[in-house]
């Protein structure tokens, strides 16, 4: 959905009822871009953060840069949400891979979501074929997807 002059799409997100504790999400921005983001808790209703309409309706313009993670939170003069700080990270991942093959997020065109992290897709270089791609959709999934990929080495 474009917000601001940028295209928003919600990818996931783990939601915290808990007003106390933080939320995490997995924006896709311009369809080039991946952004993982923590929300301050309390900030939005958690059935706001639950449907991309709302949530992104309520996010602050996101800040130019090359950055892929950042901290929402209020602004203590005024209350309203605002990027507290941006940084460009280098992010965890599987490293023991079985094959010589890595596919970057944005090339994949996802299809029927088998489960939460699985899905069919299709990607440019493997012509008209569908694929299975699972993936850690944020840094505490991949010691899980780590150790199925090591049984498969």
């Amino acid at each position: 959905m474009e917000h601001h002059g940028r295209i928003i799409k919600l990818l996931h997100a783990s939601i915290d009822p808990d007003p106390n504790e933080d939320s995490e999400f997995r924006f896709l921005v311009d369809n080039q871009t991946v952004k993982y983001i923590t929300i301050s808790g309390g900030l939005f209703e958690p059935p706001d953060m639950s449907f991309e309409p709302a949530l992104v309706s309520q996010l602050p313009p996101f800040p130019p840069g090359d950055w892929n993670t950042a901290r929402i939170s209020a602004d203590a003069a005024t209350g309203l949400p605002r990027f507290e700080a941006t940084e460009k990270k280098l992010l965890p991942g599987i490293t023991n891979l079985w094959h010589d093959v890595r596919i970057d997020y944005t090339e994949l065109r996802m299809g029927r979501r088998l489960k939460s992290n699985v899905y069919e897709a299709t990607c440019a270089r493997f012509g008209s074929k569908t694929v299975v791609a699972k993936f850690a959709r944020f840094p505490w999934e991949i010691g899980h997807v780590a150790a199925e990929t090591t049984a498969y080495e």
